[in-house]
């Protein structure tokens, strides 16, 4: 019975290790430069409910969050938004919204910093949509720590298959009451529109759906042996990962690229979009 369950134990390790190391990134958030556009991939950050924002300092390399957990990433800059509701009006509608297509991949995580001062609203929901219109609560996030601390919010969408393989796929933080007002994150202080909430390290990640991935016929690039020839660069690094997730190499745009890859499958990345290519 000992042997039995050591073997359980071993497999149930095995397999979150094989889920964990076959995830990639499908889009990054880094803010880095002051621009709301993606580092990895693509996607689109838009405001919510009349919110303004500005680049400020993003979290410090090598912080601990206020949930003890500290990230892969971290930069420059934050996305630093205010100007959000009066402390009566309008629950759930204030806030961002990152639009990705999850086409090709499956298993969809996502992970954020985010920093709440001591007047913002302590309570955010994340909320997703499967069709661009309808809004479903995932879960809600407090401010256990009071303000002026980072928080890493995590969600794992696994279990939500309909988010899989979709083009119409959303998530939005935005800031909800508690009870019948928004209170402030710090328990001392009174909410205040001018409070902020700053977000940095926004990334979404999944599993290429390799059956569903093909080598497609394309315009742009095509790859002979371990040659890629492409006729227009592509605007961000071109990664090539492997069948399991790991990040085989990465390139900067060029017209001819020598992928130098062992023979095998891979999974090419060129501006966010995967492809199936074999090397000879």
């Amino acid at each position: 019975m000992k042997r039995i369950t050591i073997l359980m134990c071993a497999l149930v390790y095995l397999s979150v290790l094989t889920n964990v190391f076959s995830q990639v990134e499908i889009t990054k958030w880094e803010f880095e430069g002051g621009t709301p556009s993606p580092a990895v991939g693509s996607g689109t950050l838009t405001n919510l409910g009349g919110i303004s924002n500005i680049f400020s300092t993003g979290i410090a390399p090598n912080t601990v969050s206020a949930e003890g957990t500290t990230g892969t990433t971290r930069g420059t800059f934050g996305y630093n938004t205010s100007n959000y509701p009066s402390a009566s009006n309008g629950a759930k509608t204030a806030g961002v919204q990152f639009s990705v297509s999850t086409i090709d991949y499956k298993d969809i995580q996502i992970a954020a910093d985010i920093r709440h001062s001591n007047t913002s609203a302590n309570k955010v929901v994340l909320q997703y949509t499967t069709n661009g219109t309808d809004w479903i609560d995932a879960t809600t996030y407090g401010t256990p720590a009071g303000g002026d601390n980072w928080y890493l919010r995590t969600y794992d969408f696994r279990l939500i298959t309909s988010v899989n393989n979709n083009a119409n796929f959303a998530v939005r933080y935005v800031t909800d009451f508690d009870g019948a007002t928004y209170l402030a994150a710090k328990s001392t202080s009174n909410y205040a529109t001018t409070g902020t909430i700053r977000f940095d390290n926004v990334v979404l990640k999944g599993v290429a759906n390799t059956a569903a991935l093909t080598t497609p016929k394309s315009n742009t690039w095509f790859v002979s042996n371990s040659t890629l020839t492409l006729s227009e660069l592509p605007t961000s690094t071109i990664e090539v990962y492997t069948l399991t997730g790991s990040k085989a190499a990465a390139y900067k745009p060029a017209k001819i690229i020598d992928l130098n890859l062992f023979k095998g499958i891979y999974i090419l990345k060129i501006d966010g979009k995967p492809a199936k290519i074999t090397i000879r």
